[in-house]
């Protein structure tokens, strides 16, 4: 499963990484994007669906 989270958000334009702490759940997501509330959201959403709470936004 965790294939599944790291796999949907790498889809998105502008996410350079992706972090998944397998013992906790928590996905950290580093991206080349500026920070939006709407590209957050749809990162957290995805992060969400796929069973993992979204831990935050590092900019690269």
């Amino acid at each position: 499963m965790s294939c599944v989270v790291t796999d949907a958000v790498r889809a998105f334009d502008g996410v350079t990484a992706v972090e998944l702490e397998i013992g906790t759940g928590l996905v950290t997501v580093t991206t080349a994007a500026e920070a939006g509330e709407a590209f957050d959201a749809l990162i957290a959403a995805t992060v969400d669906e796929a069973g993992y709470d979204f831990a935050g936004r590092v900019p690269a």
